[in-house]
């Protein structure tokens, strides 16, 4: 039986100044089914799913809706065909609650065209029962994590009755708490007939999830093939990378200890850890849920109360009220969520480099240009952060580059403890080696990494230590003992499988 076709892409192409980013693109997404994106960063996704989302408009080529001719000027165009974006950097409005961003512009009314905010919270309420999520939808959307609001963007999607999702990189891995929630949501999408377009750095997820899969390589269609007749190898193969899914660990000789716990709790969760962490170590931290593997990162940069315990860094105790004491005490932190807490999106590459030292760069209070700028151009070169001008926005940067960017200024910093939640979430084979070069640099020259990931193969490929938590019991696994299978095992609470 022929699918019907959605929504047609031919020859749609797409440049930034001398940059081709999309390069006669051609996709069909037929309704009722998951289309996939593979590729790269800086291949083209996040252009192509601008493109059909009404962001900007291609040099050429054109698409078509239902057969229609589709130009979209603005997001609110495609909106009205019923094409929502989920895109990387969160659309919630934070002071709102769950409730009212899931419902958007439907809010139920009482007879005098009134809001019903009974019938509004409990039609929510009932929404994320029936999708089991638990979500409590009376409460502000800031308080949500990074992977709560993206869900509540799709529950608001799928409320809608969207027509076709446009995702941006989600968080699919299997080993992902939310995994089973976010898969139920798109396909719960398909079985009314909408359609979903993924694009993915996770070839594996995306073969089993996808119906059909199309590679982006240098803004060019390199196959659309069904997912059933590839396999991650092939796919790897027309990407030519094969520097991917490699660990490139340099053993680092542990200095002396930079960080001790005694017997510490906090008013988040953790209880009565101790632990010693050393110069030159990479530890990582592994728990189902993002809340317990930030546990111990929010106690030691001033987001966690604690209530009973020590933290000793260099053998002193210290209190670490807030971030800022934290900064001043060597610690900083690279969250997961790049915009809330550390891209500045409207200023360009230099200035979100020198930010956390600008000191450095002032003389009697006035910022030296110059030496920002050579400061910008040596850590450009030295990542290999990919930009066409030092002038450029950082928010037009890749995820990978924006990630290189926020290192950079860490590196700047001269903090002698670094925390990184997620450090390669979203970011394709070349960056993350190049932010696994970046790691290597870091401890070797005495630092101290703290790593809170869901990627547990990272986490055994590049750390010394893995620290993982099972209904808040800590453990901590050591090479040899450090595989994928003990870790996963022990914070799953499963039986371990050779």
């Amino acid at each position: 039986m022929q699918q019907h076709v959605f929504l047609e892409l031919s020859d749609i192409t797409v440049r930034y100044g001398d940059v081709e980013a999309l390069s006669g693109v051609g996709v069909e997404i037929c309704r009722g089914e998951i289309v996939g994106v593979i590729g790269e960063n800086g291949s083209g996704k996040t252009t192509l799913l601008n493109i059909i989302a009404g962001v900007f408009a291609p040099e050429g080529g054109s698409m078509r809706v239902d057969g229609q001719a589709y130009r979209p000027r603005t997001p609110a165009d495609a909106d009205r065909l019923g094409i929502v974006s989920v895109m990387n950097t969160p659309n919630l409005v934070g002071t709102l609650s769950v409730a009212e961003n899931v419902m958007h512009d439907r809010y139920p009314r009482n007879r005098l065209g009134m809001i019903d905010w009974r019938r509004l919270f409990g039609e929510c309420r009932r929404l994320f029962q029936e999708l089991d999520i638990p979500i409590d939808p009376s409460i502000p959307a800031d308080r949500l994590g990074m992977r709560e609001k993206r869900l509540v963007e799709l529950v608001r999607a799928y409320h809608s009755g969207a027509q076709l999702v446009l995702l941006d990189e989600p968080d699919l891995s299997r080993e992902d708490e939310r995994f089973p929630t976010t898969l139920n949501l798109l396909r719960r999408v398909t079985a009314r007939g909408g359609s979903v377009l993924v694009t993915t750095h996770r070839i594996q997820t995306i073969l089993e999830i996808a119906d059909r899969v199309t590679i982006l390589d240098n803004g060019r269609v390199r196959l659309t093939e069904r997912s059933a007749a590839l396999d991650q190898e092939a796919v790897l193969k027309l990407l030519d990378d094969p520097r991917k899914d490699v660990y490139p660990k340099l053993r680092a000789l542990a200095g002396k200890p930079v960080l001790r716990l005694e017997a510490l709790a906090t008013r988040g969760g953790l209880n009565s850890l101790s632990l010693e962490v050393r110069g030159g170590e990479i530890l990582g931290i592994a728990a189902l849920t993002g809340d317990q593997r930030m546990w111990l990162p929010n106690a030691l940069y001033g987001l966690d109360e604690v209530i009973s315990g020590e933290i000793r860094l260099h053998g002193q105790r210290m209190r670490i009220p807030d971030p800022a004491a934290a900064v001043r005490l060597g610690i900083g932190y690279l969250s997961e969520d790049r915009v809330a807490w550390g891209l500045q999106s409207g200023f360009a590459v230099p200035e979100n480099i020198t930010l956390s030292n600008l000191g450095k760069i002032r003389v009697r209070g006035l910022l030296r240009r110059r030496e920002e700028l050579r400061v910008a151009r040596g850590y450009v070169r030295r990542f290999n952060i990919r930009v066409r001008s030092l002038s450029d926005k950082v928010s037009t940067l890749s995820t990978g580059n924006q990630q290189k960017v926020l290192l950079s200024r860490w590196l700047f910093s001269n903090c002698r403890i670094l925390i990184l939640e997620e450090p390669t979430k979203n970011i394709d084979g070349p960056s993350r080696n190049e932010i696994y070069n970046f790691m290597n640099a870091y401890v070797q020259r005495g630092g101290t990494l703290l790593i809170a990931s869901s990627d547990i193969d990272e986490m055994v490929g590049m750390c010394d230590r893995v620290l993982a938590f099972r209904a808040g019991a800590p453990r901590v696994f050591a090479r040899p003992e450090m595989t994928k299978s003990a870790v996963f095992s022990y914070i799953a609470g499963k039986p371990q499988r050779d």
